[in-house]
């Protein structure tokens, strides 16, 4: 069936999609341009800016836009569970290293 447009945040950049299927049920997809994120996680890295002060203030590791969020989240992945810290830094390294914001490598 046509997908329809349900939905924009301006402030995220996403835009929501609604599709109904034959069978009565309906999907919702959800879609973001995370070029601005990516642009901004490599402005930082290069900086050095999130470097400094790691042991005293933390570090800003990546930037994670909601629909990889969501990505994670559909692998179990939960970024909101400190529990789950060492599954997200794994996953940014192996599959969104475009989304740190440091050209440090860490693990956990």
């Amino acid at each position: 069936m046509a997908r329809e447009f349900f939905d924009y945040d301006p402030q995220t950049g996403e835009t929501e999609y609604l599709e109904f299927t034959n069978d009565g049920k309906f999907h919702i997809t959800t879609e973001q341009d995370i070029q601005p994120f990516v642009d901004f996680a490599k402005a930082l890295a290069n900086s050095g800016v999130t470097d400094g002060n790691f042991r005293k203030e933390g570090w800003l590791y990546a930037l994670i836009p909601p629909v990889v969020q969501a990505q994670m989240f559909k692998r179990g992945i939960n970024i909101l569970d400190k529990n789950d810290t060492k599954k997200v830094v794994d996953d940014i390294n192996a599959n969104y290293p475009y989304l740190k914001t440091t050209h440090r490598h860490h693990a956990l």
